[in-house]
């Protein structure tokens, strides 16, 4: 391969990388508001504050709310 087709290459891949990394902001922002959302709803104030400076109790509020995710 030349010069300049590795370098064609390796931009697409950054490129290609760069798309992935915003679908996955993307996904994971989508994912705490579903989260923030059901605690709201079931007036889980006290969760809520606690889930936006703890990552531990988030990932054990995913696993209690939404059980069937947890399975993938």
């Amino acid at each position: 391969m030349t010069g300049l087709g590795q370098s064609i290459l390796e931009e697409g891949i950054e490129c290609g990388m760069e798309r992935r990394i915003e679908r996955g902001k993307e996904e994971a922002e989508a994912e705490l508001n579903q989260l923030y959302g059901c605690l709201l709803k079931r007036k889980r104030y006290a969760d809520l504050e606690r889930a936006t400076n703890d990552k531990a109790f988030r990932e054990h509020l995913f696993a209690e709310l939404f059980p069937e995710d947890a399975k993938k």
